[in-house]
């Protein structure tokens, strides 16, 4: 479509509008015009080009009817305030060369005819189960790649067996999912997974739920219950050891002798090093919260400490390495745009008081995985 390029001044009343576009007419740049008249370069944008389904009917009108570039508009009052407009240059309609195209509409058309195929094999298998065919039978009119996973839980593991779903990454709990939604013999539909792959989940073998008889675990739960109540018993007397520490503000090597316990130093714990016995990984995560000189209760290996940070330290001089650095900043700019996007759409929200149909949107245009 015809372009043109426009450059614009957007100011708050009429009258600085007429006085920019007096020093616009003067000799002026738009630039400076807009300087002189409000003090400041806020209210300039600077050129670009529209389409004229592009701008707001207030102004595509004027600038589209004129044929004459390097003319000025204004004051022209529109929904956002009063505009200058400065027309710099018209680029007449054209068509693209089939040469400059033709390697993206190959792409587009062949993804089109691919999704296509895709979705007609889908239909051919569904109407396949829908008739009663074994998946051995589809497989001879379309090539299927079967996995299978035996003795499947709910929670996704597998007892006893390699886990075959592990392959299917994330889509691994969509299958689990899927195969606990039907009976044994019965096949779900034919399913999209996120990676664009289709799949079918066919039920084999159903083993109901059962529970061990009581005497045969009767020593495993005794055992787990004794454990359970020592490690309740153990973390009420820290509690309250560590409370009388702080009320008392005692030393920990005082309260340890006190309580025939000792005290054990470790030096240079590092937030991503290895872990050094006895701390646990929850542990870590707690002392990296914690304040200098606080006690606090963490969970060491095979019980319950007190703990005291008494020094913190960043490193001399740490060096990034390259690549590290670039993922880093990839992740960034990723985030940056989605962090604009939901700062525009709330401030839509604030100014517009509307809300988003999630649920009227997804069924009139599908979900991500199908654009």
């Amino acid at each position: 479509p015809e372009t043109r390029t426009l450059e614009q001044a957007v100011l708050s009343s009429q009258e600085d509008a007429q006085n920019v576009l007096q020093k616009l007419e003067q000799g002026q740049s738009l630039k400076q015009a807009v300087k002189s008249v409000t003090g400041e370069e806020g209210g300039y944008l600077a050129p670009q080009g529209f389409q004229k389904d592009g701008l707001i009917e207030d102004l595509s009108t004027p600038v589209f009817e004129s044929n004459e570039a390097n003319k000025n508009f204004g004051p022209i009052q529109s929904a956002l305030g009063w505009h200058v407009v400065r027309l710099t240059d018209i680029k007449a309609p054209y068509t693209k060369p089939l040469e400059s195209v033709q390697e993206q509409l190959k792409s587009e058309l062949l993804a089109a005819e691919t999704a296509d195929q895709k979705y007609n094999l889908a239909n051919e298998v569904d109407d396949l189960l829908a008739g009663g065919a074994s998946l051995e039978e589809i497989n001879n009119t379309v090539p299927l790649d079967i996995t299978t996973a035996k003795n499947l839980s709910v929670r996704g593991s597998v007892e006893g067996e390699k886990n075959s779903l592990e392959e299917f990454g994330e889509d691994e709990g969509t299958i689990t999912s899927m195969a606990f939604e039907y009976f044994e013999g019965e096949s779900s539909p034919v399913t999209e997974l996120s990676d664009g792959h289709m799949a079918i989940v066919h039920i084999d073998k159903v083993t109901p739920k059962s529970y061990k008889p009581f005497n045969d675990v009767k020593a495993e739960i005794k055992k787990r219950w004794i454990d359970d109540q020592k490690r309740m018993s153990n973390r009420e007397k820290a509690m309250e050891i560590m409370q009388t520490a702080d009320t008392e503000q005692k030393e920990l090597s005082a309260v340890a002798k006190e309580n025939n316990k000792s005290v054990k130093t470790i030096n240079a714990i590092e937030r991503a090093g290895d872990l050094k016995a006895p701390l646990t990984a929850t542990a870590l995560s707690k002392i990296f919260s914690a304040e200098i000189g606080q006690n606090l209760l963490i969970e060491i290996e095979d019980g319950i400490a007190i703990a005291k940070i008494t020094k913190s330290s960043f490193p001399a001089d740490e060096t990034v390495n390259d690549d590290d650095l670039k993922t880093i900043k990839d992740n960034l700019k990723q985030r940056s745009g989605s962090d604009a996007i939901g700062a525009l759409y709330q401030s839509k929200y604030d100014d517009y008081d509307v809300s988003v149909n999630e649920g009227v949107l997804k069924r009139i245009y599908g979900t991500n995985n199908n654009f």
